[in-house]
């Protein structure tokens, strides 16, 4: 898991760098949240979502395998300024 974090933050980098802001969200808790952010070096600003009200709406659960069952896959959107315009990666 901790190559696939290196790969998002080289892609979080590109994005910076077009000065987009990068806001992440999951379901952490708000105590949990800094030693996850520092166990993967995030560099960018990351929200807990305990509602899942915001993961529900952009963010896909489940996967291939039975480790994967009830989890959040990761995902990428982009928003422009009116949020009308949603561009998945």
């Amino acid at each position: 898991m901790a190559a696939q974090w290196e790969h998002k933050n080289s892609q979080i980098q590109k994005i910076k760098a077009l000065e987009a802001k990068v806001i992440g969200v999951n379901k952490e808790t708000l105590y949990s949240r800094p030693k996850f952010v520092g166990k993967y070096r995030l560099d960018f600003l990351l929200l807990s979502d305990r509602t899942n009200k915001t993961i529900k709406a952009y963010c896909p659960y489940g996967g291939k395998g039975i480790l994967d069952f009830g989890m959040t896959k990761k995902k990428t959107h982009i928003l422009d300024n009116s949020e009308k315009n949603d561009q998945d990666m």
